[in-house]
């Protein structure tokens, strides 16, 4: 066989999960159609189907005899087959019912270990069906599970929760490997000495289990590979232990060497996300399966050394410190999307890390004089410009970039607002963010506007928030946080919010909240892991009553549109149903069931006719919620959808998913649309701006992209958050938006825009204008009343500063009118004038 030659297709569907059997001359690969396909290796040919699963298939695992093949369905059961007559022998589900995400074979044969949504691992009897054991220590699904090649006994898990466990059969004890993020993937190396671990940042991380026995918690990080573009889907250790082969969310199968870390080789080929890929036990080929519908066998001696290949492995001694980048990922990093992100926000006594924590700054130590010290840092981290409140400077030195903390006192030279704009803005490219104090000023462009952004607030959660929402005037938010506790925020400003309650003492975990769409917000409903939805009285902060339909996680819930005799709500849930409710009789009206795999959104459309759910299947679908009908199916992503969100008025629909990317599709017809690139990870929130002139979305890294959703164009790119964006969303009015993280924060900003060159022109002339009368009237001023020659020549002097610095921005803008610079300068004028005007009023209370 050579390199991809043999391929397989069969399945209706992504296939999600692919093993050999242990002669090497079969596959069985299993798909989200919900079957399970026994394939010759050799030529490629089904030998036999195994249908009996009512959903989607994630794991597939063949016994060392070769007898039999488990499978782990959505369906929430784990079924036995045999491999001669591909009939199913044996379904093991436990009394409570939990999909199923991976199985695996013991060696001996004996047990089947699977890994549920419940965060339990349960381990049953191959042939008698009853359950053996149950493993609890996660909190949050095991996506993974391995049975050791060596030991009966002896089991890994991995979880969701960001934590893997290796399990001792003889005393049901685990001992507990802490991530940094949830995990998705594992295997063992071939002698049980390692296991490999895959993440959803993107790290593959080599983990020595020999340390373990009486101590705990003792497992040893060997080495740290380099991080994939895409979160990790699959592992995979070559039987002789050499190789390690990876997919993420793109179309290749990466091979390491598994001593080395280096990425030696890359198979191209399949046509859509490869999602799973295991080793022939001879370790001559590796078989991949794709969300194309298809698998491919590779043979690895036409593997050749990737010209791009580079030692990176991080050996534990030095992980603690974090990754280490060359200078052109560096590089990378900073200017992506031919952005710059220069800069820091000072916070007070921290110091200033001159570009070398991800280019962000740390904060100047304030000066016991001085009662508010903010800072600039240029683009090389090298010089540092500190003002006070007033925007007296302070400093303006030149520092070594290892220097990490500063300590000035307060200088009597003062510097003009727009000078210090020219500062932030004069070495920015295309598309910039500066810190300006404690607020930062993200400004960018298109052929059309000019939009200023800045950071007006935050606040700072106990646990990562899963969830958020808010009101249709936006007087309250929800979030729902990983304490298992409901936070509902009443609004005391513009953007400012404080805790009016807090739903706690939740035994299962909130998923998700939606208000009812009375503008007072007094009732709320909530889903939750068990697949229960819970009405509240926000008032009082207790339960009303409790609906129980869905059998898995619901992943969200919300209400009809505020319309005349409608009073529905909207349900979706992990068990691949979405319900529509009639609040009236608290009864089912409708129920959708054409998804093979979990639904991860569902929203009604703005005027309360249509629903689009989000799917894991890899497919959006749009319904008529009047009659349940199905009007259509959007496809394109080719993996996993994690969210769907309709445009405020023109109909338009935007899907975003595992890929990356976000598509806009027109009059939410599904047979084209606008595809949108620059994420590197996951999309998980999207936001359309009531004009409609701005679509906002956020990924897994933690950034905000700025989105133009008519040409598709991106206009910005900002780092936010240092976790997943979960949430999204514009305030009232449109003039200000929120976004929540998985950080534990959720941060608030103002935006604004110039409609056109000409529109910022003439603001640019009228704010020239204006400063001129204030001259004039300072003048009288100063003439008609008795102050000491020292004191009016010092009020004069500041109007001139003013007028003199319109002038100059005036001159030297000239035909760049439209970019960032201009709206900065735009930004600096009105700041300028609003201090011009505290001067006047002074002054005219010297009357």
């Amino acid at each position: 066989m050579k390199k991809g030659e043999q391929i397989f297709r069969l399945h209706k569907d992504t296939i999600t999960s692919i093993c050999w059997a242990a002669h090497g001359t079969q596959i069985v690969t299993a798909s989200l159609d919900a079957t399970a396909i026994i394939w010759n290796a050799e030529s490629a040919e089904p030998l036999s189907a195994l249908k009996g699963h009512s959903k989607g298939i994630y794991s597939v695992d063949w016994s060392r005899d070769g007898n039999f093949v488990a499978t782990a369905s959505t369906d929430c059961s784990t079924r036995l087959w045999d491999v001669g007559s591909g009939l199913e022998l044996h379904s093991y589900a436990p009394d409570v019912r939990s999909i199923v995400w991976s199985t695996s074979f013991t060696p001996d044969g004996v047990g089947l270990l699977a890994g549920y949504a419940d965060g339990k691992a349960r381990l049953w009897n191959v042939e008698e069906g009853h359950m053996l054991q149950a493993l609890e220590g996660h909190t949050s699904w095991v996506v993974a599970c391995k049975c050791s090649p060596v030991d009966s006994n002896r089991f890994a898990t991995a979880s969701k929760d960001g934590s893997a466990m290796i399990w001792d059969a003889s005393s049901s004890k685990g001992t507990c490997i802490a991530s940094r993020a949830p995990l998705t993937c594992l295997d063992w190396s071939p002698d049980g000495n390692c296991i490999v671990t895959g993440s959803k940042d993107c790290r593959i991380r080599i983990w020595d289990t020999r340390m373990l026995g009486e101590q705990v918690n003792s497992c040893k990080l060997k080495s740290e590979l380099r991080p994939l573009p895409y979160e990790v889907l699959s592992c995979s250790w070559s039987p002789f232990g050499q190789y390690i082969a990876t997919t993420c969310a793109d179309e290749l199968v990466r091979v390491y060497d598994a001593d080395a870390g280096l990425n030696i080789h890359k198979f191209r080929g399949h046509q859509g996300t490869v999602t799973c890929s295991q080793w022939a036990p001879n370790g001559l080929y590796l078989a991949s399966g794709s969300s194309d519908k298809s698998a491919k066998l590779w043979d690895i001696e036409n593997m050749q050394l990737e010209e791009d290949a580079s030692p990176t492995a991080v050996e534990s001694g030095g992980a603690k410190g974090g990754t280490a980048f060359s200078s052109e990922c560096k590089a990378d990093l900073f200017n992506r999307n031919n952005y710059a992100c220069s800069d820091a926000l000072g916070k007070g006594r921290e110091g200033v890390e001159a570009m070398e924590k991800d280019c962000q700054g740390s904060g100047v130590k304030e000066d016991s004089e001085t009662s508010s010290v903010d800072y600039i840092v240029d683009e090389d981290g090298t010089r540092v410009v500190v003002l006070d409140e007033d925007l007296d400077l302070l400093e303006d030195t030149r520092v070594s970039s290892r220097r990490s903390s500063f300590s000035f006192s307060r200088g009597e030279k003062s510097v003009d607002m727009l000078e210090d704009f020219r500062l932030l803005l004069g070495n920015s490219d295309r598309y910039g963010s500066r810190s300006f104090g404690r607020v930062t000023l993200h400004s960018f462009s298109d052929k059309s506007c000019t939009w200023l952004c800045k950071e007006r607030g935050n606040i700072e959660m106990d646990r990562g928030v899963a969830h958020c929402t808010i009101t249709a005037d936006s007087s309250r938010i929800a979030a729902t946080c990983k304490d298992k506790s409901i936070w509902i925020l009443r609004r005391t400003g513009t953007v400012s919010y404080t805790t009016e309650t807090r739903l706690q003492s939740l035994q299962i975990m909130p998923t998700c909240f939606a208000f009812s769409n009375s503008k007072s917000g007094q009732m709320g409903a909530s889903g939750h892991a068990d697949g229960k939805v819970i009405f509240w009285d926000l008032e009082e902060g207790k339960k009303e009553f409790t609906l129980e339909e869905h059998q898995a996680s619901v992943s969200c819930v919300s209400f009809s549109p505020p319309n005349p005799g409608m009073r529905m709500m909207l349900t979706a849930s992990f068990d691949c149903t979405c319900i529509v409710w009639d609040l009236a009789t608290r009864r089912p009206a409708w129920r959708f069931e054409d998804h093979s795999s979990y639904i991860r959104s569902a929203v009604w459309s703005p005027c309360g006719g249509y629903i689009v759910t989000a799917s894991s299947d890899n497919s959006a679908k749009v319904y008529s919620s009047g009659r349940g009908d199905h009007k259509g199916t959007f496809l394109g992503h080719g993996c996993t959808i994690y969210v769907a969100c309709w445009s405020p008025c023109s109909g338009h629909l935007a899907t975003a998913g595992r890929d990356g990317t976000i598509r806009v599709w027109p009059r939410a017809q599904p047979t084209s649309g606008l595809q949108l690139r620059g994420h590197r990870s996951e999309v998980r929130s999207l936001a359309w701006s009531p004009a409609e002139d701005l679509l906002l979305s956020g990924s897994w890294d933690g950034k905000v992209m700025f989105w133009n959703p008519k040409t598709g164009s991106l206009l910005h790119s900002a780092q936010i958050h240092a976790g997943a964006v979960k949430y999204l969303g514009f305030l009232e009015r449109g003039q200000s938006f929120m976004s929540a993280s998985l950080d534990s924060s959720i941060r608030f900003f103002e935006i604004s825009s110039v409609a056109s060159e000409e529109g910022f022109k003439k603001k640019c002339e009228g704010a020239l204008s204006q400063s001129k009368k204030m001259k004039e009237e300072l003048a009288m001023l100063v003439q008609c009343k008795s102050m000491s020659p020292s004191k009016a020549s010092l009020v004069l002097q500041i109007a001139e500063s003013v007028v003199e610095n319109a002038h100059e921005a005036i001159e030297a803008l000239g035909p760049s009118l439209a970019d960032e610079t201009a709206g900065g300068v735009g930004e600096g004028l009105d700041q300028a004038l609003d201090g011009l005007s505290l001067a006047l009023q002074f002054l005219r209370r010297l009357r």
